[in-house]
């Protein structure tokens, strides 16, 4: 994917990385207008949404921060905009070998079935507890 030359859009991928780097940093409420954005993004912006996980995965986050990422805003992506976005998340795990491994991260049972099936066939595997 081309990612845009957005500095208010790479800053917010670096402030979720350290927002969500430890437990205690991600329920620190004094940096809680992150969450807030990045629901605000993927609720209503799902292109720039996805710009913004890209971002993220870009910023090498910790285990911690990815899995966040997987289980939150990838996730709530495609429940939300599934269809609108499923072309794109296929493209960008073809692509991206993290991509891939993040929706691997990411439960189907809240999706649509159509679309479960088909990032269950665009991930390379599922994660293990």
């Amino acid at each position: 994917m081309n990612v845009p030359n957005d500095p208010d859009l790479r800053g917010l991928a670096k402030a979720y990385c350290h927002k969500y780097s430890s437990a205690e940093t991600a329920n620190d409420m004094a940096d809680f207008e992150v969450y807030e954005k990045v629901c605000d993004l993927v609720k209503n912006d799902p292109e720039v949404a996805f710009a913004f996980i890209v971002l993220v995965i870009k910023e090498k986050p910790n285990d911690f921060a990815f899995a966040n990422l997987a289980a939150g805003p990838m996730e709530d992506l495609l429940v939300f905009h599934g269809e609108r976005m499923i072309d794109l998340v296929e493209n960008e795990a073809k692509q991206n070998p993290d991509f891939d491994d993040l929706l691997g991260g990411v439960w189907l049972s809240r999706m649509r079935p159509e679309i479960a099936k088909r990032v269950a066939r665009a991930r390379s595997a599922i994660w293990k507890d």
